[in-house]
């Protein structure tokens, strides 16, 4: 079996058409927009990703067309802003959608989380009782005695 090769010139010549396309063109997947949407489908639609919880896992989704097509999701969202991140506003815990997502700073999305409810400490101090009856003065009628070691 015989392989064909291109011949040097015929290489050089498609070097320069590539080096030429690409010296006006970014990749895609350099480009900060095309990051900010790739992430976004990874947090919603992937639960192998480590924050997948935090999104799809609490059923936050990406709209179909900007799931669909990344071209989409740049005519809506536009170039981002030097310094900006993608966030989801007014409504955080809403989804990744025209008209609920921004380019924003760090600070406004420090401003913009969802609020989390405060967890139960696992280490309260047992509640003092008054047995029925007693004043709070009383010893209690179970023998243990306070930090002072007075009954």
């Amino acid at each position: 079996m015989r392989h064909w090769h291109h011949s040097t010139a015929a290489r050089a010549k498609i070097s320069k058409a590539r080096a030429r396309r690409d010296m006006f063109q970014r990749p895609r997947s350099r480009t900060k927009e095309y990051s900010a949407w790739a992430s976004m489908k990874q947090r919603c639609l992937n639960p192998r990703v480590r924050c997948f919880r935090w999104y799809g896992g609490l059923g936050v989704r990406v709209c179909k067309r900007w799931r669909d097509s990344y071209d989409a999701f740049l005519r809506d969202m536009g170039r981002a802003p030097a310094g900006m991140t993608l966030d989801r506003y007014p409504d955080p815990s809403g989804d990744y959608e025209p008209g609920n997502v921004r380019w924003a700073t760090w600070e406004q999305q420090r401003m913009n989380r969802r609020r989390k409810a405060k967890a139960a400490s696992a280490f309260k101090r047992p509640l003092n009782r008054v047995q029925p009856g007693a004043s709070p003065r009383d010893p209690p009628r179970d023998g243990s005695r306070d930090k002072a070691g007075t009954p």
